[in-house]
């Protein structure tokens, strides 16, 4: 017999929560955001942006454009290169599940704890 009704929610549980909540831990939050912004954001900002400018013989045009995309995705060479590294990417990934998931299963319940 299957039962659907949702479970009931103990509200004191959220007020807890919320009462435990400190403003200053908010303090520790800045140095990472700040180094993500500094060095991984803000350089794929500029990435993006470069990305819509012209290049002419070698010189960068500030002039907005899609002829880069139009480049990228009509020249067999850099849609296959793009579509092989996808690929490669993509084995690694699973090759990556298929040895990290038993090894933490063995590290997890085979190690014995001192």
């Amino acid at each position: 017999m299957r039962n659907d009704a949702p479970l009931p929610v103990n509200k004191t549980d959220y007020t807890r929560v919320r009462r435990n909540w400190n403003p200053r831990l908010l303090i520790l939050l800045i140095p990472p955001i700040v180094w993500l912004s500094v060095f991984l954001f803000i350089p794929y900002m500029v990435l993006l942006i470069n990305s819509f400018w012209k290049v002419d013989f070698g010189t960068i045009v500030h002039d907005f454009s899609f002829d880069n995309y139009k480049k990228f995705f009509t020249n067999a060479l850099y849609y296959g290169t793009f579509l092989k590294t996808l690929r490669i990417a993509a084995w690694v990934t699973v090759f990556s599940i298929l040895l990290s998931y038993p090894l933490a299963y063995f590290i997890h319940f085979k190690i014995k704890k001192k």
